[in-house]
């Protein structure tokens, strides 16, 4: 860890002490699995923090580290869980300076060893299901609905559903890729630098790439 990023721990610990006792308790919540940069803005006053049953100090880090090349050094950070609203972590998780994580409804699950870099967004409406070991790199979005609701004049009904996105294990994600509402990306997956995806691609080990996407390689895996 870099001496910054060790700095950026150290001035954020009474934050993160406050919500780990505030979320866990003494017995849980005093090993301090959730740590937040000094510069992390958080607000789960109302939502719902699911952590495994054995967790260890710094298991979940979220705007401590930044990533090559200094990308989100010194950006704030947001993690915000709405009302209702409820992420479970199955273990390991990183996300980067200048990330933002909002919650503002339904259920959002991060599984073991998931790491994004710098300006990382996710955004949970509805449900959004991250497997284990899936990396991101710099700028990328994963967003299950649209923001604001798209509503038909006469019938009044709104024709922009949230609709949920679904990520397996193992998963590449390069930089400044959008993973947007009704996606469903299979294992061992590679999606390309820029890519716009909204399809559900329900095969194992393909090169997804381009916008809107497609696959250019199937039957490959990939290493850290």
């Amino acid at each position: 860890m870099k001496n910054r990023e060790k700095m950026n721990l150290i001035l954020g610990l009474p934050k993160s002490l406050y919500w780990n006792i505030k979320l866990f308790g003494v017995k849980k919540g005093g090993k301090l699995p959730l740590l937040f940069g000094w510069k992390c803005k958080v607000d789960v006053s109302k939502g719902t923090i699911e952590l495994p049953d054995s967790v260890f100090f710094g298991m979940i880090k979220i705007g401590i580290n930044y990533g090559p090349f200094n990308k989100g050094k010194g950006q704030e950070t947001l993690f915000l869980i709405k009302k209702d609203a409820k992420v479970i972590f199955k273990g390991k998780c990183n996300v980067n300076e200048g990330g933002i994580v909002n919650i503002t409804s339904g259920v959002c699950k991060i599984g073991n060893n998931f790491a994004a870099n710098a300006n990382f967004l996710l955004s949970c409406e509805k449900s959004v299901i991250i497997g284990d070991n899936v990396l991101f790199g710099w700028d990328c979005t994963i967003i299950d609905g649209d923001g604001h609701e798209i509503i038909e004049n006469v019938t009044n009904k709104i024709v922009n559903a949230a609709c949920a996105v679904t990520i397996g294990n193992h998963v590449w994600g390069a930089a400044r890729v959008s993973i947007l509402k009704g996606s469903v990306i299979a294992d061992d997956s590679i999606i390309g630098y820029g890519c716009i995806t909204s399809r559900a691609y329900k095969e194992k080990g393909i090169v997804v790439v381009g916008q809107p996407s497609r696959i250019v390689k199937e039957g490959v895996t990939w290493k850290r």
